[in-house]
């Protein structure tokens, strides 16, 4: 519902203008992730690729002890243009304007990296309410961007930096740092910073002086009769990969809604919990709105992966397989599933918008029949 950016086939960062499918890419392998769905974000850092203009109106990045300037170089969105260095051989650092933020709450800090010839320079988060740091490691630890690539390396290739954290307690400000050296021969290239509330970083948002919203991602089918839908008993199959920004509670990402957008068949609610990992569940809801079958919660691994769900509401069962595992089987009370409108993907009245987190989806698909148990482990194997 607004331009956002990918990573095209080509490795570089592009941007979709609105209503446009994102079909995006890993930077590295160039391997397709599929179709890219995310919830809203917030970029909170200020002036994102503008590190080397100093205002008056409190967005500038500030330097010390360092030397930056402009270089012109190919971009990670494939333009060329200029990049902001920073170099030198003494205890520096080169920060953010101040960030307000809210206490207890993650966050994560990401930006493109390239080494230009240094060894150890490292990013760096500042409690600017305490004084104290958050974030701050020594060697060898994988927040030092000057080793990007090797040490010394002089590659043109762009990594993208990122760290998750929690504010402490009280923490209502925060200051982050690309670059935080205290010994060592620095020489780093930098582009593309980004500060959002959640647990992993999202497609990259462009700032200026103010910060910039990307609105959430919805895609619905309005036609049920395209895929054949059948009201008393269906089946999901679907492959993809998910990055939680909400952690604890389980999300409605994918589902068969009403006509108000509400409660019906949620075939697709995900979660991922510190201590468990990732999980999904589904829900099917009567005329009522009353939930008569939950799943209990299905664990998987990260990374991409395959499930099948199906219901029957005459037998009041739910089924889901993943991974090839065991199908697990939920039954109840025979019911009648509230009337189903649309199939929705990210969009839900139940989910706040900056809620869910980023979704690639490689296949969906339907029967409008509940498939035999074994051969939904067969789908996810």
């Amino acid at each position: 519902t607004s331009t956002a950016t990918f990573i095209n086939a080509s490795g570089v960062v592009a941007t979709a203008s609105t209503n446009t499918p994102r079909f995006d890419h890993d930077p590295t392998t160039l391997a397709p992730r599929g179709l890219l769905i995310e919830g809203q974000a917030v970029n909170l850092a200020l002036r994102s690729n503008d590190f080397n203009t100093t205002v008056t109106d409190g967005s500038s990045w500030t330097v010390s002890g360092y030397t930056r300037g402009d270089v012109s170089t190919t971009l990670p969105d494939g333009t060329t243009g200029n990049a902001c260095r920073i170099s030198g051989t003494v205890s520096a650092s080169f920060r953010s304007a101040s960030i307000a933020v809210t206490a207890s709450t993650a966050y994560t800090f990401s930006f493109w990296a390239r080494n230009n010839g240094g060894s150890q320079a490292r990013y760096r988060v500042w409690n600017a309410t305490a004084g104290t740091s958050i974030v701050d490691y020594t060697l060898p630890g994988s927040n030092y961007v000057s080793q990007i690539g090797g040490a010394n390396n002089t590659s043109t290739t762009w990594v993208r930096v990122s760290v998750t954290f929690t504010t402490p307690v009280g923490c209502t400000s925060i200051f982050v740092y690309p670059m935080s050296s205290d010994t060592g021969t620095v020489d780093v290239l930098l582009w593309g910073a980004q500060v959002e509330a959640g647990s992993g970083a999202s497609s990259y948002i462009p700032t200026g002086a103010s910060q910039v919203t990307r609105t959430r991602d919805e895609l619905a089918l309005t036609n049920l009769s395209s895929v054949s839908f059948n009201q008393s008993a269906g089946t999901v199959y679907s492959q993809l990969e998910m990055v939680e920004k909400l952690r604890g509670s389980f999300i409605p990402y994918g589902s068969f809604d009403t006509s108000g957008g509400g409660r019906c068949w949620w075939w697709l609610r995900h979660n991922h919990d510190v201590s468990s990992g990732q999980r999904i569940l589904g829900n099917a809801f009567n005329t009522g709105g009353t939930a008569i079958l939950t799943t209990s919660n299905y664990t998987h691994s990260s990374g991409v992966f395959k499930f099948a769900t199906s219901l029957d509401t005459s037998a009041s069962r739910m089924v889901y397989a993943i991974a090839g595992g065991s199908p697990q089987v939920t039954t109840a009370s025979a019911f009648t599933l509230a009337t189903a409108a649309q199939m929705s993907l990210n969009k839900n009245n139940d989910v706040g918008l900056t809620d869910l987190g980023s979704m690639w989806v490689r296949t969906i698909k339907y029967w409008p029949t509940a498939l035999p148990d074994s051969q939904l482990q067969s789908l996810t194997t």
